[in-house]
C-alpha cells in the first residue's frame, strides 16, 4: 500500500514539477529502519529515518525503550527488558504529516546464563568481602532453585571449604546455588564472629546482605535457603539460625556446636530442622559434653521425640578403624527433625568415604532437601 502511494506520490511531483505557476506541496511519508530487529537486555538500537517528501520534524515512540521518545531524525534507544516491542514514528512538514507505526518490531531477549565458579567480591560495613558463587549447568533462571551456603573453618578459606565439601558436584546434579564466603582476619586470625564481638566483623549482617545480592541476581527460591559450616563455620551456622531464623530453613553442623555466645542470644521464633555431625575423638571440639547439649537444646526447641532413634551405619570400610551411628530424633512441630552423625572414632575431619564411612556433603544435602522454612516439605 505504501509503495504504491510513494509511486503515486512521485507522478504527482513531477506532474508538479511540470507546471510553474502552481505552488507545489510535498507530502511526507513517514518510514525507518533499525541497525538490529533483536539483541540482548541492555543493548542498544541505531534508528535510521527513511521518510519521504523533506520532514522538518520527527516525532519517536519507544515501546519499553530509554529513552521512551525523541524528536532526533536519527536516535539510538537502550533496551534494558526483555520483551518485543512497538515502535512509531510521526513526520511533518510545513505542508503535511504522516505516522507510521511497526508492531512487534524490535525483540529484546535475556542474556544467556553464565555458568560456572566466580570469584567474587561485595562490600559490606566499609569491607571489601569475598565469596565463591557456583552456578550450575543444570541452572537455567527458568525455575526458582534452592540456595546453599557453606562457611569455612577458624583459619580456613573459602577455597579450603569448596575444595573440602565439593557440594558443587552435588549441585551439578540437584541444581542449587552454592555460596561460599569467606571471614575476614581479625586479630591475625581468619575466623567468623560467631561470638558476637562488637568490635569484630558483623558477619550475620555480611551473610544476609550477600543473599540479598543473590536472590536479586537469580531465581532463588527463598523458602529454601540452607546453610552447612564447618567447625567455627557450624558455630556460625547456628549463630545464623539464632539471628537470621526467618530465612534459613535449616542448617548442617559438621565438627561445630553451639558455644556460650550462641546460647545466650538465641530464642529462635520457629522450630529449625538440625542435622549435626561429629567425631567422637575430635581433640579441637571436644564430643562430651558440648555435642550431646547443642542436641538436646535443639530438640526442645523443635519439640521433637525425646527417645532417639539410632541407626548403625553399614561398615563398609572396616579397616578404616570407623563407625558411625545415626541418630534421628522426629515427629517434631511441623514435621522437622533433630538429626545426629555420631562418627565413633573420628577426629576433626569433614567426614568423607572411604575414610569415615560417611560422606558429610552428601548427607547434608539429603538433609536439606526434606524441608523448606515451614518444615518438612
Amino acid at each position: 500500500m505504501k509503495q504504491s502511494f510513494l509511486a503515486l506520490l512521485a507522478i504527482l511531483l513531477i506532474a508538479a514539477c511540470s507546471e510553474d505557476d502552481d505552488p507545489v506541496t510535498v507530502m511526507v511519508v513517514a518510514d525507518f529502519t533499525a541497525s538490529q530487529f533483536a539483541i540482548e537486555e541492555g543493548g542498544s538500537i541505531d534508528f535510521t529515518d527513511l521518510s519521504m517528501g523533506d520532514p522538518t520534524t520527527w516525532s519517536w515512540t519507544f515501546e519499553g525503550g530509554e529513552p521512551a521518545t525523541s524528536n532526533e531524525q536519527n536516535p539510538t534507544v537502550t533496551y534494558t527488558t526483555a520483551g518485543t516491542y512497538e515502535v512509531s514514528l510521526a513526520v511533518a512538514n510545513e505542508s503535511s504529516e504522516d505516522t507510521e507505526k511497526k508492531e512487534a518490531f524490535i525483540t529484546i531477549d535475556e542474556p544467556p546464563v553464565v555458568t560456572g565458579l566466580f570469584d567474587e567480591t561485595m562490600m559490606f560495613d566499609g569491607e571489601e568481602r569475598e565469596y565463591f558463587l557456583y552456578i550450575p549447568e543444570s541452572y537455567t533462571g527458568d525455575e526458582a532453585v534452592p540456595l546453599l551456603f557453606d562457611l569455612h573453618t577458624d583459619l580456613g578459606s573459602k577455597e579450603n571449604q569448596y575444595q573440602s565439601s565439593q557440594f558443587n558436584l552435588i549441585a551439578d546434579v540437584e541444581n542449587f546455588i552454592l555460596v561460599t564466603p569467606e571471614s575476614l582476619i581479625p586479630r591475625n586470625t581468619r575466623q567468623w564472629n560467631y561470638n558476637n564481638d562488637p568490635d569484630a566483623a558483623d558477619d550475620v549482617g555480611f551473610i544476609n546482605a550477600l543473599m540479598d545480592l543473590i536472590i536479586n541476581d537469580y531465581n532463588i527460591n527463598i523458602d529454601r535457603i540452607y546453610v552447612a559450616g564447618s567447625s567455627g563455620g557450624a558455630v556460625m551456622a547456628f549463630n545464623l539460625i539464632c539471628q537470621s531464623d526467618e530465612r534459613i530453613a535449616a542448617i548442617t553442623a559438621v565438627k561445630g556446636i553451639m558455644n556460650e555466645a550462641v546460647f545466650t542470644i538465641c530464642d529462635p521464633a520457629r522450630p529449625i530442622p538440625i542435622l549435626q555431625m561429629h567425631g567422637t575423638a575430635d581433640p579441637v571440639i571436644p564430643y562430651e559434653p558440648a555435642v550431646p547439649t547443642t542436641i538436646g537444646y535443639w530438640v526442645m526447641q523443635n519439640q521433637t521425640s525425646q527417645n532417639p532413634v539410632i541407626t548403625a551405619v553399614p561398615d563398609e570400610y572396616p579397616d578404616n578403624g570407623i563407625t558411625v551411628d545415626y541418630i534421628l530424633l522426629d515427629d517434631g512441630t511441623n514435621g522437622v527433625t533433630v538429626e545426629h552423625f555420631r562418627v565413633n572414632g573420628a577426629g576433626h575431619a569433614w567426614f568423607k568415604k572411604p575414610n569415615h564411612d560417611v560422606d558429610a556433603s552428601e548427607e547434608a544435602w539429603r538433609f536439606f532437601s526434606k524441608f523448606d522454612i515451614n518444615g518438612r516439605i
